[in-house]
Formats: C-alpha cells, sequence, structure tokens
C-alpha cells in the first residue's frame, strides 16, 4: 500500500523514466514493468489512483475501466467497493484490444456487472465534436507550474481542434479524500482480517503461548507500517467508538456520484439523476499534483507527516469513488485524466487516443 511502492517485501521500485524518481503506487511495478519495455502491457489493481498515478510518474498510459466492468476473481481485496482492474500500456490500441478480451461478465465476481446491465449502457457517439468540463475544485494551490501549464496546453489544443472545453463545479470534490480513506481503511481491516498466518498469510513460525498470540505475531511481522496503520485506522472507523462515520461517508459518497452523473450528456445507467443544461461528454484534469518526486524528497516528507502522502490521491479518487472510467495520459512526465460517465469506457479510450496524437503539446 502507499503512493510511492517503497513499501514492497523486495524494496522500493525504480522508476524507468526517471530512476531517481518514484515509480509511484501501488501498482507502479506495473507501470515500471511497460515503461522499462519489459512487456507490451501489465494489469495492475487501482483502488483510489493506483494504477493512473504510477502511469503518470513512469509516462505511460495507466487506463481504469468502470467499477464491474471487468472481473476481480483472483485479485486480493484491499477495499472491495473500489478496487478496479486497470490496465497500463505505452499505447492506447494496447489497452484497447486487453480490455476488450477482459470486458466480460464473471459469475465468480459478485460485483461483476451483468450482462442485462452491459447491454443497457448508451455509449457516447465519437464521431463529431466533444464538450470537455473541467472541475473547478481542482484548481488547487498544490498543482505544479509544470502541471497547470500541461493541462493549459491539452485544453489550447482541444479548443484549436473544434471541440468545446468549459469550467464545471462539483462541490462534493472537496470532501471525497476523507470520504476514501475512511470507506478504504475500513474495507481494508475487514478484507485483510483473514491474513492470520492460520488460514491465509504466513507463519512466522515464533514460539508463542496461544493462538491469540501466534496470530499478534504473523501479523504484526508480516504486515508493513503502512497497512497496519491502514488497519489500525480501519478498525477504529468500524468501532462504536468512531460513531457512524462509515455510514456517513457511505452518504456522501453516493451524493458524490449523483453530482458526477448531473454533469455528464450521456445517462447514468443505475442512476435517475437530472442532467445539467450545460452538460459535457468528459472531464479532464490532472492525474496528480506534480511530477514524480525524487525519493529523497519523499522520503523526507513522508517522515516529517505520513499524512503528506495520502494528498497525492486527492485528483485519482473522486473518479474511483463514483466508479468512473478514467484514463492517465503522459505528457512528457505529466499525467493528464480523462474521465467519462459510468459505462462510457471506449469514449475514453477512443478520445486519450486523440489527445495521444497532438503533437503541438510540449
Amino acid at each position: 500500500m502507499g503512493s510511492a511502492n517503497l513499501n514492497s517485501f523486495y524494496g522500493k521500485v525504480e522508476n524507468p523514466y526517471d530512476v531517481d524518481r518514484i515509480a509511484g503506487g501501488s501498482s507502479g511495478g506495473s507501470a515500471a514493468s511497460v515503461a522499462s519495455n519489459m512487456c507490451d502491457f501489465s494489469i495492475g489493481t487501482d483502488t483510489g489512483g493506483s494504477v493512473r498515478l504510477p502511469a503518470s510518474y513512469c509516462n505511460v498510459y495507466g487506463f481504469k475501466p468502470t467499477y464491474g466492468r471487468i472481473s476481480r476473481w483472483g485479485v486480493i481485496p484491499y477495499a472491495q467497493t473500489l478496487d478496479t482492474v486497470g490496465i497500463l500500456a505505452n499505447n492506447v490500441g494496447t489497452i484497447r484490444k486487453v480490455y476488450h478480451a477482459l470486458n466480460v461478465y464473471d459469475d465468480k465476481d459478485p460485483t461483476s456487472l451483468p450482462d442485462d446491465t452491459r447491454s443497457e449502457i448508451k455509449e457516447t457517439d465519437t464521431t463529431g465534436s466533444l464538450t470537455f468540463g473541467f472541475p473547478v475544485e481542482f484548481l488547487i494551490e498544490e498543482l505544479s507550474s509544470e502541471v497547470r501549464q500541461t493541462w493549459t496546453k491539452v485544453i489550447s489544443e482541444l479548443l484549436r481542434l473544434g471541440h468545446e472545453v468549459r469550467p464545471i463545479s462539483i462541490p462534493l470534490l472537496k470532501k471525497a479524500l476523507p470520504v476514501y480513506y475512511t470507506l478504504a481503511t475500513a474495507e481494508a481491516a475487514s478484507n485483510l482480517s483473514r491474513y492470520d498466518g492460520i488460514r491465509y498469510g504466513l507463519n512466522s513460525d515464533k514460539e508463542v503461548e496461544s493462538p491469540n498470540d501466534l496470530i499478534v505475531a504473523n501479523r504484526s511481522k508480516n504486515f508493513g507500517s503502512e497497512v497496519q496503520r491502514r488497519i489500525i485506522l480501519g478498525n477504529y472507523t468500524l468501532s462504536s467508538d468512531s460513531g457512524d462515520h462509515y455510514l456517513k461517508a457511505t452518504q456522501i459518497r453516493e451524493e458524490i456520484c449523483n453530482q458526477f452523473s448531473f454533469w455528464f450528456k450521456n445517462p447514468h445507467v443505475l442512476l435517475s439523476e437530472d442532467t445539467s443544461e450545460n452538460a459535457v461528454d468528459l472531464i479532464i484534469a490532472p492525474t496528480s499534483t506534480g511530477v514524480a518526486p525524487k525519493y529523497e524528497d519523499y522520503v523526507s516528507a513522508d517522515t516529517e507527516n505520513f499524512l503528506s502522502s495520502y494528498v497525492n490521491d486527492v485528483l485519482t479518487v473522486p473518479a474511483s469513488l463514483a466508479g468512473l472510467p478514467t484514463i492517465s495520459i503522459p505528457i512528457n512526465g505529466v499525467g493528464i485524466q480523462l474521465m467519462g460517465q459510468f459505462g462510457d469506457d471506449n469514449l475514453v479510450l477512443n478520445t486519450a487516443e486523440t489527445i495521444g496524437k497532438i503533437e503541438n503539446i510540449s
């Protein structure tokens, strides 16, 4: 767990795009394998940005499909209401081929979208000009000048190509980060409770006086500090001492889904919310607040305050909470996200391929 990929059992993951910088996490290994041309594509899991953030840092494409599109059967769960199998590659064409092979219903996965729901999804026609929205809530102080300039250049090129770009407002984006960490850590604590070294996971073989002591020894030794931190936070969230934080977070998440859906022209297959008169086809935003930080800078900031690393997810978490298809497009070390309506995955992929071919962005 974590957004730097420094917590792997095998040590830190090196970023082939810039070896002095972190690869991003938690699917940084997947991104690094693509960036170093070890493979044509790689699979990762995106809970709150774990495919898109390392894709941005390693300068490759990282696609998070609509929640439920690709089966999670066989994936060790982190947060089951958020986890989405994603695809990383150096081009959209490869991602599209892999996505179409994996985009099928699986009765082994209870969160897999059934065929009747898939058939009801209306996909946007990509033959004409499109309307893009950029959330004003993403214009945060933490955005680096490099990210701001790249975002602006992409928008300028879209306008030059005859598309329309307009500001939109999703007020609850400001609450997305605390909502995400409330839900994700609670679900992680529940999901990882089975890894006691007896039923699942490694056994420390430590001599102890009771089964309870053995479980404590196994979990203390075999879970890293970041995983332990999130389990503790999640168990607190699920305890009576925390009040109804999980319920409140779930309610706000539902409102975030509705606010996103309000801005899309294409109707949501599972919701019946009204659509804005100024609705858009796609939402465009940065993937990260900056380029990949250097190892020493990241470690120093994390040592001073471990919460600083959680802020890296501020731009990727919202799409995860809403289950939206999203791709990070690499533009000279800066990732630009495209988000589509729930189920509108092909529109996201086709448009990302168009943006990736724009020559004037530098």
